[in-house]
């Protein structure tokens, strides 16, 4: 690993994703710099019909660039990093298709290369969700290999970041039949960090019971992050390329029975939610508004280190300050890269971005 390279990672990473379909209610001007060393624009994607080159819309022709010069402006020079990939079928398909073979990944790695360097991005990030048994993870091993040499023969004056987004366990059969684990000796070696998805543990898809969106701790179960982490860094994977995420999103359920109200409560289906995300998805910022308009109950919840609210059978899993402080004073402790957030444009006032900031640099 290059001198820069160390330097990054040890003055630590505070990043956040902007959603590009954001831009109406937060361009890319909008994006609050002081609390970030790193943001990524999501996404673009790999084009089948194009050689697997990357497809870059005229939106994003428009958007990237002011992407790019605003993290770059002002003297407060903020990484912007290309993020390629996300959890539509439409991309699972793509990468699939672009992996397995060696001359798609040439067309690919010279795409990435060229974009990122045309609209003036400090790295790209691999966010494929999720290569499918040990052959996808050998093609993302491959990937990884492939893009590093290009990278390194590519670079003059600086050298373009490389980052991947991954499950928030190296195991991919704790989450489904195909199994997979991920390449750790190519991650070590090419991969500068790696974005975990420490969230989504309860959600919609078991509505029988309520459940902690990211709990930090699980009384000793896998669905939490402290678990994730620690498997990580026994397959040999050094702590300070780990970056822990962050939601800033609730999940919600109907309680059975509104006097039964603590994580793990018997509930019927999903609670309150905004319509335009997924179902039983709420952003922070109306987390907030709901629990001034419902007076909810708020409870910090220190076994998991996670907070939930509920108004009569409306109940939501989220993180607020108390969660993220303790959170990010985790990462530090156990010498991780940093944090992010998912996603940019969710927070309330700036709220978590403040708190997550200020633990990091230890105010």
């Amino acid at each position: 690993m290059s001198g820069s390279r160390i330097r990054s990672l040890r003055s630590g990473i505070m990043a956040g994703f902007w959603p590009s379909w954001y831009a109406s209610s937060t361009p890319p001007s909008s994006i609050p710099k002081s609390y970030y060393t790193h943001v990524f624009y999501a996404f673009v994607n790999p084009d089948p019909g194009a050689n697997f080159t990357l497809k870059i819309t005229p939106t994003d022709k428009r958007l990237m660039p002011r992407f790019t010069g605003h993290l770059h402006s002002n003297n407060h020079y903020v990484k912007a990093f290309l993020s390629i990939g996300g959890a539509n079928e439409e991309a699972k398909e793509a990468w699939s298709a672009m992996a397995c073979s060696q001359t798609n990944r040439g067309h690919f790695i010279r795409s990435a290369i060229e974009v990122a360097r045309q609209y003036g991005f400090d790295g790209v990030d691999l966010n494929w969700e999720f290569p499918s048994e040990e052959i996808g993870m050998e093609h993302l091993a491959s990937l990884l290999t492939e893009l590093r040499l290009a990278v390194d023969q590519e670079a003059h004056q600086t050298r373009l970041g490389i980052s991947a987004t991954v499950y928030f366990a190296p195991y991919l059969d704790i989450m489904t039949s195909t199994g997979g684990q991920y390449p750790a000796a190519a991650i070590a070696n090419y991969v500068d960090f790696i974005n975990l998805m420490s969230y989504n543990y309860s959600g919609s898809w078991d509505t029988s019971r309520t459940g902690s969106l990211a709990a930090l701790y699980n009384n000793g179960g896998v669905y939490c992050t402290h678990y994730g982490i620690e498997e990580w860094i026994e397959i040999g994977v050094p702590p300070e390329k780990l970056v822990m995420g962050l939601p800033l999103y609730g999940q919600s359920w109907k309680l059975r029975d509104p006097n039964n109200n603590g994580i793990g409560a018997p509930a019927v289906g999903t609670g309150p939610e905004d319509s335009q995300y997924e179902k039983g998805s709420m952003v922070y910022r109306n987390v907030v508004k709901f629990i001034a308009d419902r007076r909810a109950n708020e409870v910090y919840d220190p076994s998991t280190v996670s907070c939930y609210c509920h108004a009569g059978t409306d109940w939501i899993s989220y993180d607020g300050v108390q969660s993220i402080e303790a959170k990010v004073k985790y990462a530090k402790d156990h010498h991780l890269g940093g944090y992010y957030f998912w996603a940019i444009g969710q927070d309330y006032q700036d709220r978590l971005s403040t708190a997550a900031s200020m633990a990091w640099r230890g105010f």
